[in-house]
């Protein structure tokens, strides 16, 4: 299945930073040196997506939920392609954004885990969330 976020030049449009805001270039997180995770966030029509680079865990898992905060939309898709590595922390983060996108009426997919990042979503019975 091709990707729907694909988040490149002329692919998306930046997300504002406050309503009625527009032009900005896309958000990009400043990975620490204990949070090695950096978060793009686009738009692409009517859908947002994240686009995780690097290890989401314990350590990190908090710039994901700030940047679906950021975000502020009913739903998303969040792009694993570039995440590296997953713990239980990580997992867990994505459940419960899913849980509040839901909650709201809207919704969160996941696409593009690879490796051992897909694996974790298998070893707990969810690779069925998996877009790709």
């Amino acid at each position: 299945m091709a990707a729907v976020c694909q988040i490149g030049p002329g692919r998306h449009e930046p997300v504002p930073r406050s309503p009625g805001q527009s032009g900005r270039p896309t958000r990009r997180s400043q990975p620490s040196p204990a949070a090695i995770l950096q978060v793009d966030v686009a738009r692409i029509g009517g859908t947002v997506c994240l686009r995780l680079q690097g290890e989401l865990d314990l350590s990190s898992a908090d710039e994901v939920r700030a940047a679906m905060t950021r975000a502020a939309a009913p739903s998303v898709i969040i792009d694993l392609t570039g995440c590296t590595f997953m713990d239980a922390a990580g997992l867990g983060a994505l459940l419960e954004l899913r849980r509040a996108a839901q909650a709201r009426g809207g919704d969160v997919h996941f696409e593009g885990a690879r490796g051992m990042v897909r694996r974790v979503f298998e070893v707990v019975g969810l690779d069925g969330m998996l877009l790709g």
